[in-house]
């Protein structure tokens, strides 16, 4: 996390907003409220003063499993969330559980 005056913060994550590919949330130790929060403010994508579409927004549900996490693909509409991925049966993910995030992986067009 960045320090600073809370309207340069916004102000940093709104301009990375515009300018990134793709946006994946992790949601592990993070409240549901703070994930729901954040892939609906996806859904407006011109609001947020791009050009084009994320190529793809995704939440990784990871460890603690949480009661609700496990059901990370029915959570999240498509209209916020493009990638759900449920990890929360995974004490340590491996890098390769995320190669549905990676463009040409076999797993990306599943």
């Amino acid at each position: 996390m960045f320090d600073g005056p809370e309207p340069e913060l916004r102000s940093l994550h709104r301009k990375n907003l515009a300018e990134c590919d793709a946006v994946a949330l992790c949601w592990a130790t993070a409240s549901e409220a703070w994930v729901r929060a954040h892939s609906s403010e996806l859904r407006d994508w011109q609001g947020l003063g791009r050009t084009a579409r994320f190529a793809y927004r995704a939440v990784i549900a990871g460890p603690p499993a949480g009661s609700r996490k496990k059901y990370v693909k029915r959570v999240f509409p498509p209209s916020e969330i493009d990638i759900p991925l449920d990890l929360t049966d995974k004490e340590r993910p491996s890098p390769e559980l995320l190669d549905p995030l990676i463009p040409g992986t076999d797993q990306s067009s599943s």
